[in-house]
């Protein structure tokens, strides 16, 4: 899998704000599930964006914000949603409360328990879940680092090491 990622318009002071953009792909895949879903969705797209906003500019990420441990335990993977009633979410990695990683979401009917249940939510998740084994092993390797202001600095186009060996 190879992807970029992209600085965000909702970056602020409290936080910087990132999203994953697919190799060929126009826009990140927080970009897609705004178009994807905003005319079925619009009132949860409206408060999703407007919590980023205020995450980006005046709180940083708090818990009571978003869900951690979406996935399994430790892989990263937290939800971002409108609020606990609501179906629609945003699937993202955290670093830290100023910096986060948005990737693409979808509705998780109240039918089912977990995302992977969902094809949809399950493939969204599952790029996050690469994304935090790929990271860390970038800021482990020091081709990606913390710059002063929080944000990343260093080689912010990804590879996926299995890609290489084929």
């Amino acid at each position: 899998m190879q992807y970029e990622l992209v600085k965000s318009k909702l970056s602020g002071d409290a936080a910087t704000i990132y999203s994953i953009k697919l190799e060929g792909e126009k826009v990140t895949q927080f970009e897609k599930f705004l178009s994807k879903y905003y005319s079925d969705y619009k009132t949860e797209i409206n408060s999703i964006v407007s919590r980023l906003k205020v995450i980006g500019n005046d709180t940083g990420l708090r818990l009571g914000f978003y869900k951690e441990n979406e996935g399994a335990l430790l892989d990263g993977v937290c939800a971002l949603f409108d609020s606990p009633n609501k179906e629609l979410r945003v699937y993202f990695l955290k670093n830290g409360k100023d910096n986060i990683i948005l990737g693409g979401g979808g509705p998780k009917s109240k039918a089912i328990r977990a995302y992977q249940e969902d094809e949809i939510l399950d493939k969204e998740a599952n790029i996050i879940k690469q994304l935090s084994k790929d990271l860390t092993q970038r800021i482990k390797a020091g081709d990606i680092f913390y710059l002063s202001n929080g944000e990343f600095g260093g080689r912010l186009n990804f590879i996926d090491l299995n890609d290489d060996e084929e």
